[in-house]
């Protein structure tokens, strides 16, 4: 999936679940939600967090290559663990939710993930290509479905 449309989803997943949570400040959970639905994709240097944070991306590419252990559920969950040794369950759940939202689009693409390598090696994929117009749709109604949260969320 393209930037936007991972930006959009993790936006939306924030959205969703602030009902549900007691954040001290709604802006820093959607920001923390919306910073880790892009994150994973610094394992790839071409992607926009890649181009902007070369000195991380190209060793985690050169060791861990696209869509490799960065694209797993382990790195969420420690993310997410070390929030909350710190006692911050409400933005560790934020980072979660955004992290799972990227997993979760690009599973949705042709060439998939592998969410639990090296253990586990088979592999969720759907039917989306990237960047296709099938994608761009999906990332019109996501964005459709911000607005509207976030107008039920003000109003």
């Amino acid at each position: 999936m393209m930037f936007r449309t991972h930006l959009a989803f993790g936006i939306l997943i924030g959205l969703l679940f602030l009902k549900y949570v007691e954040a001290e400040s709604t802006i820093i959970f959607l920001l923390i939600a919306s910073f880790f639905s892009i994150f994973p994709d610094i394992d790839e240097r071409n992607s926009k967090i890649g181009r902007r944070l070369k000195f991380l991306s190209y060793p985690i590419e050169f060791i861990f290559r696209h869509r490799g252990l960065v694209h797993t559920v382990y790195l969420p969950i420690l993310i997410f663990l070390i929030f909350f040794i710190f006692n911050n369950f409400t933005y560790g759940l934020a980072a979660l939710l955004g992290y799972l939202s990227h997993l979760f689009m690009d599973a949705m693409t042709r060439r998939g993930i592998r969410p639990f390598q090296p253990l586990l090696k088979f592999r969720v994929k759907g039917f989306i290509k990237t960047n296709s117009i099938l994608e761009f749709i999906l990332f019109l109604a996501i964005l459709a479905l911000d607005f509207f949260g976030i107008l039920n969320y003000i109003l």
